[in-house]
């Protein structure tokens, strides 16, 4: 630590190939994952999650039949997971790197994942799995090169660039994680995307990775390369785009215009027919020398069908996404453990899970289903949401064969085909991006009140001209972005000179490393008779005995309640209390302020210095 600042060491990764007899490497990886306050990717301050500095991730290079070894470093505050999306775990799901599958990384320790890429080719990626992490970074790309002895049905390209697209809030990523879990609350769109970590020129829901050929036969410029979301309405906000620049070596031609349109963002249809139009040529070489078309997975017997529902339910005060009315509800112990040492007993249920039926009453529950050894698996997925849906099979194959949509508004029915080769337990998680609107508070409405105003008068010395005709109009009153945009558009010159001769900006408010979080939430009850608001459901006492005088002559007994008061939760039941909070001394306190009011609320931090910082 120097000068209050939080260090990160920059560790190179390690590789090492070492040449075994079929050809392969092992690839040895030494990763530290930290939090960066520096990088601010939308001039927000907000904790980015680097490895080794880096954001997005270093580039994992493999050729298949490699053998990877990641030793990674958690240094963040909270368990960490990584999980190798793509990466098919051919022989046991213990490397997947998923809640449920694997053991997570403790802050301050370390972990070897170790896995082999075979009969592979192509672009995957890597990001943290649990917590909401991969909504701050963590995340990097995988590239699978074919041996020599593999053809593929392409030239080889010029060069390879990897272009990670992504949403991204302009709140730290665990306020983002509140709010997905409060069951009043609705999250708005993110309104950033990023391409490979940056938004160069303004301010996509992400998350696949795709290889492509590029055949850049187009005269020596510059041009635009643009990522729009899709199923979403973004007419409230038309600048959400990601935006790149393809720079042709040779070109002097600056870009100018406008962005080149995309497809209409809420066009069902097309999106549907552009993922119904990709096709998988099972005819070409694979990574091992026998063609992959060899393997033929258009004529199987199913020997399994399950039915999978997605949904959403109120649990314990939380909404939660379910999949035939069951909620995962994550163990203590990881599946695999429990599945190895004690054969699931107290851990998870063995096929209490309903396959093809949804329960009647909603629960949490947390079960295993037996999947048929070498048998092949039909999933048939139906969207019972009013959004649209994603799944996610983690660490293995499977082969979209189907697609009906009986109404534009769910798209309910997909199906997919995977067989079993190994006995492990897999995840299947929904991937649902279920964004709404946050609900709307109003300002005042003074429509019944035209004449509230404040008048003066702005006298020049010279002024002969008496005023006259209406009052200037002012903003619409209920604009309620006018308003929020007006605060947000306010800068504070951190660089100026304070009241003390040293400038204030050697004291950097802008790389601070916070040592407490307080979410404090406004709203009001009804106590002993009479409307009071609260703080996370208390409301303040003014005690006869200054806190201050308690404090220095009781140490506050029986006056105040030293950290009796909720700071990261709101109680259950409205009660009146006087309560003081610790802070650490000299430290940086975070304070969260949520509104559950109707109406705008206000704060006073009073005495104190506070910076505005989201």
């Amino acid at each position: 630590m120097k000068g209050g600042l939080p260090q990160i060491s920059i560790l190179c990764s390690v590789i090492l190939l070492v040449a075994s007899v079929a050809g392969a490497a092992d690839i040895f990886l030494e990763w530290h994952v930290s939090f960066n306050w520096n990088i601010r990717p939308i001039l927000v301050r907000q904790p980015v999650i680097t490895i080794n500095g880096m954001f997005p991730g270093p580039l994992i290079n493999s050729t298949t039949n490699d053998m990877i070894h990641v030793n990674i470093f958690n240094n963040l505050d909270e368990p960490l997971l990584m999980t190798w999306n793509g990466i098919q775990q051919r022989l046991n799901s213990w490397q997947d790197g998923v809640s449920g599958t694997n053991c997570p990384i403790k802050p301050g320790r370390n972990w070897t994942y170790q896995f082999q890429v075979k009969d592979q080719i192509g672009s995957f990626f890597y990001f943290p799995s649990t917590n909401f992490q991969r909504a701050a970074g963590g995340f990097g790309p995988i590239r699978v090169y074919n041996r020599d002895v593999i053809l593929v049905p392409f030239p080889k390209p010029e060069a390879e660039f990897d272009l990670l697209i992504g949403d991204w809030h302009s709140l730290p990523y665990k306020v983002v994680r509140g709010i997905l879990a409060d069951k009043y609350v609705r999250l708005n769109p993110a309104r950033w995307i990023l391409i490979n970590g940056k938004a160069p020129y303004n301010n996509v829901w992400g998350g696949e990775y795709e290889s492509l050929n590029v055949e850049q036969d187009q005269e020596e410029s510059d041009y635009y390369i643009v990522a729009s979301p899709t199923q979403i309405d973004t007419s409230n906000y038309p600048n959400i785009n990601g935006v790149a620049v393809l720079h042709y070596a040779n070109s002097n031609t600056q870009l100018s215009g406008p962005l080149p349109p995309g497809p209409d963002q809420l066009d069902r249809d097309f999106s549907i027919n552009q993922a119904k139009s990709i096709r998988w040529n099972l005819t070409t070489g694979a990574a091992r020398p026998n063609p992959q078309g060899t393997f033929n997975v258009t004529n199987v017997t199913i020997s399994q069908t399950f039915i999978l529902h997605g949904s959403e339910a109120e649990l314990g005060g939380r909404r939660r996404y379910t999949i035939n009315n069951v909620s995962y509800l994550m163990p203590s112990t990881p599946l695999k453990l429990a599945d190895y040492f004690v054969n699931g007993s107290g851990v998870y249920q063995l096929d209490a899970f309903p396959t093809n039926s949804v329960n009647q009453e909603a629960a949490l529950g947390t079960s295993v289903v037996t999947g048929n050894h070498k048998g092949w698996i039909e999933l048939v997925f139906k969207n019972d949401l009013d959004v649209m849906d994603s799944w996610h099979l983690d660490g293995f194959g499977f082969y979209v064969v189907g697609y009906i949509c009986p109404t534009l508004r769910s798209c309910p029915c997909t199906g997919c085909q995977s067989t079993l080769g190994t006995i492990p337990i897999w995840r299947l998680v929904m991937e649902g991006f279920h964004q709404r609107g946050l609900s709307s508070p109003t300002q005042i409405d003074t429509s019944n009140y035209p004449n509230i105003n404040g008048v003066a008068v702005l006298h020049y010395a010279n002024s002969n001209t008496q005023l006259s005709g209406p009052l200037p109009p002012g903003p619409d009153q209920l604009d309620r972005d006018f308003s929020i945009n007006q605060a947000k558009s306010i800068r504070w010159n951190l660089t100026t000179g304070a009241a003390r001769p040293n400038p204030q900006g050697t004291f950097n408010v802008t790389n601070v490393t916070i040592s407490q979080t307080f979410i404090l939430h406004g709203s009001e009850a009804e106590l002993g008779g009479r409307r009071r608001y609260t703080i996370n459901n208390v409301s303040y006492l003014m005690p006869s005995t200054p806190l201050k005088l308690a404090d220095y002559f009781v140490n506050g007994s029986g006056v105040y309640q030293l950290d009796a008061f909720p700071t990261n939760s709101v109680n259950q039941e409205a009660a009146l209390g006087t309560s003081v909070v610790t802070g650490n001394h000299k430290g940086w306190i975070e304070l969260v302020f949520k509104n559950d009011l109707d109406v705008m609320d206000s704060w006073h931090l009073d005495g104190f210095g506070f910076y505005v910082v989201g």
